[in-house]
């Protein structure tokens, strides 16, 4: 399979907007771990508790996301383990790479027609989607979506995903200034994934499109980023999409927690989503205005049933007042609270982030 290939300068038609950064959340054992000058982390990890030809199970670690198997001695000579090279899976010194999970998360654009005819416009609309990339030792990169959250949206034909990249970006094909990966998604982020998706027709601009980037390590694993919930009239409208999410192998029946978020941004409190870790029917928030803080409460539909802490647990929408720009509006994340049908409490750590 190919490794991603560098490409050159690509077009972007209108300035990005920045998507939130929540925190995995996971844990690994203690140990010696090599961590680079830019934050990349190489946890030494047995190999083979995660992966067999059958099963490639992606590690976790909070804060981060798994880039790939890699084995060596130390820093200067690890070196990426291929899945056709794995007949025989290393036993000692392997280690498992960790990137921030600022990087595999989702930036939208939306055309210029559409932002200036908004509802009205004649024509359909289109969405560019943009995640980071920290290097090029991944097989495939991609976009999983879900139009109106539940219909596939088919991008890449027989392939599991795209093997482009860019460096650099364009916002519009007039701008003679080019941004750059680190600039969107953190120090790590070396590469931009881009993707388009088209005929999003007025009627359905209101309509949630499930956003979840993810790439294909070289040993063959898929690792999903951050989830983002996007829809088409934000892009007019000038709302802020935040999502609050989850990501954890840990079964749940029921938690709660509270967001605090920048007092100049305004809740738009009919936006406020679910169907991500629990169903709207069985959510429930209250918004506390004067001190820019909501407090949600959900649990599993059926008693007995668990669910996966994974996923989007709210999708908040703002508006924010003149001047404000995003790119580094902090949100809080405090009184986590979660436990299974027998109220027995499991620890699910979502930490704070960055819009």
């Amino acid at each position: 399979m190919q490794v991603i290939k560098k490409l050159g300068i690509g077009l972007l038609m209108v300035a990005l907007s920045v998507s939130s950064l929540p925190i995995m959340a996971g844990t690994v054992k203690a140990a010696e771990r090599i961590t680079t000058d830019s934050g990349v982390i190489y946890e030494p990890l047995n190999m083979t508790d995660y992966w067999s030809q059958d099963t490639k199970k992606a590690p976790l670690l909070n804060g981060y996301v798994f880039g790939g198997w890699y084995t060596g001695e130390n820093e200067t000579n690890l070196t990426a383990l291929k899945e056709e090279e794995l007949e025989n899976v290393p036993t000692s010194n392997t280690y498992a790479k960790f990137v921030s999970a600022e990087v595999l998360s989702v930036k939208t654009q939306i055309d210029k027609n559409t932002v200036e005819g908004g509802a009205d416009r004649t024509t359909p609309a289109s969405l560019r989607l943009i995640s980071g990339v920290d290097s090029t030792d991944y097989q495939f990169v991609g976009f999983d979506i879900l139009l109106n959250n539940k219909k596939p949206y088919l991008l890449y034909g027989d392939e599991p995903g795209s093997t482009k990249c860019y460096d650099g970006l364009k916002k519009s094909p007039e701008d003679t200034n080019i941004i750059y990966p680190d600039q969107y998604f953190g120090a790590q982020a070396k590469y931009f994934n881009v993707v388009k998706i088209g005929n999003l027709i007025p009627v359905n601009d209101t309509k949630i499109i499930r956003v979840t980037p993810y790439w294909f390590t070289l040993d063959g694993t898929k690792v999903e980023g951050i989830s983002k919930y996007v829809h088409t009239e934000d892009g007019y409208k000038g709302y802020v999409s935040v999502p609050v999410y989850l990501s954890t192998a840990k079964q749940v029946a029921a938690g709660k927690l509270s967001v605090s978020y920048p007092e100049n941004l305004t809740l738009v409190d009919d936006k406020v989503e679910f169907d991500g870790v629990f169903t709207k029917t069985n959510m429930a928030f209250y918004h506390d205005a004067v001190n820019h803080k909501i407090n949600f409460v959900g649990n599993a539909e059926t008693v007995n049933e668990l669910k996966a802490a994974k996923g989007i647990y709210a999708n908040l929408r703002f508006t924010k007042s003149d001047g404000v720009s995003v790119g580094n509006l902090p949100f809080t994340v405090s009184d986590e609270e979660f436990c299974d049908w027998t109220e027995n409490p499991v620890t699910i750590d979502v930490s704070n982030f960055t819009y």
